[in-house]
Protein backbone atom coordinates (compact mmCIF):
# COMPACT_ATOMS: atom_id res chain seq x y z
CA UNK A 1 0.00 0.00 0.00
CA UNK A 2 1.31 3.49 -0.93
CA UNK A 3 1.81 6.12 1.44
CA UNK A 4 1.12 9.69 1.32
CA UNK A 5 4.65 10.67 2.05
CA UNK A 6 5.71 8.08 -0.44
CA UNK A 7 3.86 9.68 -3.18
CA UNK A 8 5.19 12.80 -2.40
CA UNK A 9 8.54 11.62 -2.80
CA UNK A 10 8.39 11.75 -6.53
CA UNK A 11 6.30 8.79 -7.71
CA UNK A 12 3.03 10.52 -8.34
CA UNK A 13 4.37 11.98 -11.80
CA UNK A 14 4.94 8.98 -13.18
CA UNK A 15 1.78 7.46 -12.53
CA UNK A 16 0.39 10.18 -13.52
CA UNK A 17 1.68 9.85 -17.01
CA UNK A 18 1.24 6.19 -17.08
CA UNK A 19 -2.38 6.68 -16.26
CA UNK A 20 -2.89 9.41 -18.88
CA UNK A 21 -1.01 6.88 -21.24
CA UNK A 22 -3.13 3.96 -20.58
CA UNK A 23 -6.42 6.55 -20.65
CA UNK A 24 -5.45 7.42 -24.28
CA UNK A 25 -4.78 4.19 -25.43
CA UNK A 26 -8.35 3.05 -24.40
CA UNK A 27 -10.12 6.09 -26.06
CA UNK A 28 -8.20 5.13 -29.30
CA UNK A 29 -9.61 1.65 -28.87
CA UNK A 30 -13.59 3.33 -28.69
CA UNK A 31 -12.70 6.30 -30.84
CA UNK A 32 -11.32 3.74 -33.66
CA UNK A 33 -14.34 1.27 -33.10
CA UNK A 34 -16.72 4.18 -33.74
CA UNK A 35 -15.17 5.39 -37.04
CA UNK A 36 -15.45 1.74 -38.59
CA UNK A 37 -19.00 1.83 -37.89
CA UNK A 38 -19.65 5.18 -39.15
CA UNK A 39 -17.80 3.82 -42.35
CA UNK A 40 -19.80 1.11 -42.51
CA UNK A 41 -23.13 3.31 -42.66
CA UNK A 42 -21.67 5.53 -45.10
CA UNK A 43 -21.61 2.67 -47.50
CA UNK A 44 -25.24 2.08 -47.20
CA UNK A 45 -26.21 5.96 -48.22
CA UNK A 46 -26.69 6.79 -52.02
CA UNK A 47 -23.88 9.16 -53.56
CA UNK A 48 -27.20 10.80 -55.26
CA UNK A 49 -30.88 10.94 -55.19
CA UNK A 50 -33.11 12.83 -57.28
CA UNK A 51 -37.13 13.38 -57.60
CA UNK A 52 -39.33 14.51 -60.21
CA UNK A 53 -36.38 14.29 -62.49
CA UNK A 54 -36.06 15.04 -66.08
CA UNK A 55 -33.09 14.51 -68.17
CA UNK A 56 -32.46 16.08 -71.94
CA UNK A 57 -29.00 14.32 -73.89
CA UNK A 58 -28.44 16.99 -76.51
CA UNK A 59 -26.06 15.54 -79.51
CA UNK A 60 -24.59 17.53 -82.68
CA UNK A 61 -28.26 16.79 -84.76
CA UNK A 62 -30.55 18.04 -81.43
CA UNK A 63 -32.07 16.17 -78.27
CA UNK A 64 -31.49 12.88 -79.03
CA UNK A 65 -32.77 11.56 -75.36
CA UNK A 66 -35.35 12.41 -73.40
CA UNK A 67 -36.21 10.79 -69.51
CA UNK A 68 -38.50 11.47 -67.20
CA UNK A 69 -39.54 9.93 -63.74
CA UNK A 70 -40.54 10.34 -60.27
CA UNK A 71 -36.93 9.16 -58.47
CA UNK A 72 -33.07 7.88 -59.34
CA UNK A 73 -30.52 7.05 -57.24
CA UNK A 74 -27.51 5.72 -57.85
CA UNK A 75 -27.04 2.14 -55.55
CA UNK A 76 -24.25 0.56 -53.72
CA UNK A 77 -23.05 -1.04 -56.57
CA UNK A 78 -22.47 2.12 -58.83
CA UNK A 79 -26.10 1.08 -60.88
CA UNK A 80 -28.81 3.84 -61.07
CA UNK A 81 -32.20 2.55 -59.75
CA UNK A 82 -34.84 4.20 -62.10
CA UNK A 83 -38.45 4.32 -60.43
CA UNK A 84 -41.61 5.11 -62.47
CA UNK A 85 -39.51 6.53 -65.56
CA UNK A 86 -40.04 7.21 -69.24
CA UNK A 87 -37.57 7.15 -71.86
CA UNK A 88 -37.96 9.22 -75.34
CA UNK A 89 -35.23 7.85 -77.85
CA UNK A 90 -35.02 10.11 -80.79
CA UNK A 91 -33.76 8.08 -83.51
CA UNK A 92 -32.30 10.06 -86.46
CA UNK A 93 -31.70 8.58 -89.91
CA UNK A 94 -27.94 7.64 -90.48
CA UNK A 95 -26.36 8.90 -93.60
CA UNK A 96 -26.44 5.61 -95.28
CA UNK A 97 -30.37 4.98 -94.71
CA UNK A 98 -31.32 8.72 -95.54
CA UNK A 99 -32.72 6.89 -98.76
CA UNK A 100 -34.92 4.84 -96.93
CA UNK A 101 -35.23 6.52 -93.92
CA UNK A 102 -36.13 10.37 -94.01
CA UNK A 103 -38.68 10.25 -91.17
CA UNK A 104 -37.13 11.02 -87.28
CA UNK A 105 -38.18 7.79 -85.71
CA UNK A 106 -39.12 7.92 -81.76
CA UNK A 107 -39.01 5.34 -79.45
CA UNK A 108 -40.83 5.34 -75.98
CA UNK A 109 -39.79 3.04 -72.50
CA UNK A 110 -42.02 2.91 -69.54
CA UNK A 111 -41.36 1.26 -66.37
CA UNK A 112 -42.01 0.88 -62.85
CA UNK A 113 -38.53 0.32 -61.85
CA UNK A 114 -34.71 -0.12 -63.73
CA UNK A 115 -31.41 -0.05 -63.44
CA UNK A 116 -28.89 1.57 -65.64
CA UNK A 117 -25.36 1.03 -66.31
CA UNK A 118 -24.41 3.95 -68.31
CA UNK A 119 -24.24 1.52 -70.99
CA UNK A 120 -27.60 -0.29 -70.65
CA UNK A 121 -30.88 -0.59 -69.07
CA UNK A 122 -32.16 -3.67 -67.34
CA UNK A 123 -36.02 -3.57 -67.13
CA UNK A 124 -36.78 -6.77 -64.11
CA UNK A 125 -40.40 -6.14 -63.43
CA UNK A 126 -41.15 -5.33 -67.03
CA UNK A 127 -41.41 -2.76 -69.89
CA UNK A 128 -43.90 -1.14 -72.02
CA UNK A 129 -41.90 -0.56 -75.63
CA UNK A 130 -43.32 1.68 -78.44
CA UNK A 131 -41.78 2.54 -81.85
CA UNK A 132 -44.15 4.55 -83.92
CA UNK A 133 -47.07 2.34 -84.67
CA UNK A 134 -45.94 -1.23 -82.92
CA UNK A 135 -46.47 -1.40 -79.10
CA UNK A 136 -45.31 -4.31 -77.22
CA UNK A 137 -44.45 -5.31 -73.17
CA UNK A 138 -42.26 -7.74 -72.18
CA UNK A 139 -42.24 -9.25 -68.71
CA UNK A 140 -38.03 -8.88 -68.55
CA UNK A 141 -36.07 -7.02 -70.23
CA UNK A 142 -32.47 -5.34 -71.60
CA UNK A 143 -32.57 -2.37 -73.49
CA UNK A 144 -28.89 -1.08 -75.22
CA UNK A 145 -29.63 2.69 -76.36
CA UNK A 146 -26.63 2.94 -78.46
CA UNK A 147 -27.64 0.16 -81.05
CA UNK A 148 -31.30 0.16 -80.58
CA UNK A 149 -32.04 -3.29 -79.45
CA UNK A 150 -34.57 -4.51 -76.62
CA UNK A 151 -34.14 -8.03 -75.75
CA UNK A 152 -36.73 -9.49 -73.92
CA UNK A 153 -36.86 -12.59 -71.59
CA UNK A 154 -40.10 -14.39 -70.51
CA UNK A 155 -43.26 -13.60 -72.10
CA UNK A 156 -44.27 -10.54 -74.25
CA UNK A 157 -47.24 -8.77 -76.35
CA UNK A 158 -46.92 -7.27 -79.50
CA UNK A 159 -49.53 -4.84 -80.43
CA UNK A 160 -49.67 -3.54 -83.59
CA UNK A 161 -52.81 -1.70 -86.02
CA UNK A 162 -52.96 -5.05 -88.06
CA UNK A 163 -52.16 -7.92 -85.97
CA UNK A 164 -51.53 -8.86 -81.89
CA UNK A 165 -48.70 -11.42 -81.06
CA UNK A 166 -48.04 -13.27 -77.85
CA UNK A 167 -45.13 -14.94 -77.11
CA UNK A 168 -41.19 -15.86 -75.47
CA UNK A 169 -37.92 -14.43 -75.37
CA UNK A 170 -37.97 -11.40 -77.57
CA UNK A 171 -35.59 -9.27 -79.35
CA UNK A 172 -36.36 -5.95 -80.92
CA UNK A 173 -33.65 -4.51 -83.80
CA UNK A 174 -33.88 -2.32 -86.65
CA UNK A 175 -37.84 -2.84 -86.59
CA UNK A 176 -37.81 -6.71 -86.74
CA UNK A 177 -39.14 -8.56 -84.37
CA UNK A 178 -37.27 -12.61 -82.99
CA UNK A 179 -39.30 -14.54 -80.65
CA UNK A 180 -39.74 -17.99 -79.45
CA UNK A 181 -43.09 -19.84 -79.07
CA UNK A 182 -44.88 -17.33 -81.01
CA UNK A 183 -48.98 -17.40 -80.96
CA UNK A 184 -50.64 -14.36 -82.89
CA UNK A 185 -53.66 -13.25 -84.88
CA UNK A 186 -53.54 -11.51 -87.92
CA UNK A 187 -55.98 -8.32 -88.64
CA UNK A 188 -57.24 -8.31 -92.41
CA UNK A 189 -59.18 -4.94 -93.66
CA UNK A 190 -61.83 -6.11 -95.73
Amino acid sequence: MLKINQLKSGRLIPIFFLSLCVLSLVMVAVLNGKKTQDLKGREKVARFEVFNFEYYRIGAQGVSVVALGKKARENVKGMNELEHFSVTNFTFPSQESQRKEKVLGQENLQSSFALYDNQEIFFPQGVNYQRNKTKFWSQIAQYNPDIKELKGEGEFIVLDENYKIRGQNITYRENKIYAKNIYGILKVKQ
